[in-house]
This record gives C-alpha cells, sequence and structure tokens, in this order.
C-alpha cells in the first residue's frame, strides 16, 4: 500500500480524464507524467514496471487508437481507474506508527 501523502481521496478528481499529445511525445512520457502528476497524491514512486503498468491501462483505455498521433484526445482515466487508485491508496493523518497507534489507545 503506497504511503500517505496528507491527501484526501477527494483529490484524485483532479486528475484528468483525457489528453491530448504532442509532438515527439511517446506514450512512456505521457505514462511517467501521469505518475509524476498523482505522486503527490497516491505515494506512488516511479519504477518501469509502474511506466509499463501505466502504458498498458492507457491503451487498454484507447483501443484501436495510434497513441503516436501529435494532436489526438486520449482517455487517460475513467471512473474504474479512478476507483483502482482511491483503493490502493492509504489517506490518512498518520504520520508514523507511533502516531497511529497512539490515535488507537
Amino acid at each position: 500500500m503506497a504511503a500517505s501523502y496528507g491527501k484526501s481521496i477527494g483529490d484524485l478528481r483532479n486528475l484528468p480524464a483525457t489528453i491530448k499529445t504532442e509532438a515527439g511525445q511517446s506514450i512512456e512520457d505521457i505514462a511517467n507524467k501521469l505518475i509524476a502528476d498523482r505522486m503527490a497524491v497516491t505515494g506512488e514512486r516511479a519504477s518501469a514496471k509502474l511506466t509499463a503498468d501505466e502504458v498498458a491501462r492507457i491503451t487498454a483505455n484507447n483501443p484501436g487508437k495510434d497513441l503516436t498521433i501529435a494532436g489526438q484526445d486520449l482517455v487517460v482515466y475513467t471512473q474504474k481507474d479512478l476507483v483502482k487508485l482511491a483503493e490502493t491508496t492509504q489517506f490518512s493523518t498518520c504520520h508514523s506508527l507511533d502516531s497511529c497507534l497512539s490515535k488507537m489507545v
């Protein structure tokens, strides 16, 4: 589970549903930008596996599209994607194990 960064689940609503591709931008570039933009909310850590998973998710959200064509709109987050992010992200005010345990006592 990802670490808490003091954000709320509502912050996921600010993620874009679609983005417009730019010339010279690869699908990996898009994936890495999306990851970087949500890291403060989700607490994810960038990795090659996360990028590959993100590329697969974006590809699945855009069946039949050539993702290398500049100027097209790509679906980057669906409701299902946002629900999955919410389920795998820990939102909490606990900044350490000690603070969490002290709140439980």
